[in-house]
């Protein structure tokens, strides 16, 4: 019986990280796509399943092959749920290009300061993915501070180039 506790124990553990702490488990998703049918999750799923299995069937009878098959169902229905848990959690996370900065190109900002050095640099307000965000940019003709601008180009992850709106 302490056997099958601890194999539970470890299942468990395999399926926790591999479902919550993100990329835990990733390696073991062989097929690559996401779909978890091998992946840690399910392989902790169907080891736990074995483990709680074993469990139950021994409390039902001492006959070995009748706890053999109930802890292998148990552990495929496990393997399975946590299968489609894992594939769930995978598409909840969206796709990572709608997530990229290079999608600020053409929103609108404010500019927020302008070098008095260079008046065609500064900082600007945007608001992207439902976040503000405070950028330094560029612009080919001068601006002034609060001028409405759009961005034009992503130079790096925090500089863009701006074109003013209100002209």
């Amino acid at each position: 019986m302490t056997a099958f506790i601890i194999v539970a124990i470890i299942g468990l553990a395999l399926t926790g990280l591999s479902l919550f702490a993100d990329g835990i488990g990733d390696a073991l998703d062989f097929g690559g796509s996401g779909s978890g049918i091998v992946s840690g999750a399910s392989i902790g799923g169907l080891i736990s399943g074995i483990g709680f299995g074993g469990l139950v069937g021994l409390t039902i009878t001492d006959r070995y092959w009748i706890v053999a098959l109930i802890s292998g169902a148990t552990g495929l229905a496990v393997a399975a749920v946590a299968t489609l848990w894992y594939h769930w959690l995978k598409r909840s996370q969206g796709d990572e290009k709608d997530l990229a900065i290079s999608g600020i190109v053409g929103t609108p900002g404010a500019v927020r300061s302008v070098s008095r050095d260079d008046p065609t640099t500064g900082t600007v307000a945007v608001t992207y993915l439902g976040a503000a965000r405070t950028m330094q940019f560029t612009s080919a003709e001068p601006v002034k501070a609060g001028a409405q601008v759009r961005i034009a180009a992503l130079l790096d992850p925090e500089t863009v180039r701006v074109e003013p709106l209100d002209q």
